[in-house]
């Protein structure tokens, strides 16, 4: 789970043309932190993958990579 979750981390600032330093700011976390979510040496609080979600304009379920299941 960390490693599509890294990925998806990455691909989102990528697709939103922003830096690591940049999201850290977002976020309010240091440079270093983006780069171990982004590595996954990091664990991920509850409270950091809502704010990511906003600032990639993404539900958690798809940063988390939750399936929906079709009815």
């Amino acid at each position: 789970m960390y490693d599509d979750i890294c990925e998806r981390i990455k691909a989102n600032r990528k697709r939103m043309g922003l830096t690591q330093t940049q999201l850290g700011k977002a976020l309010g976390v240091q440079k270093s932190a983006i780069q171990k979510y982004e590595s996954g040496s990091n664990h991920y609080k509850l409270e950091t993958i809502v704010k990511l979600a906003e600032v990639f304009h993404i539900s958690v379920s798809a940063l988390i990579g939750e399936r929906q299941d079709e009815s």
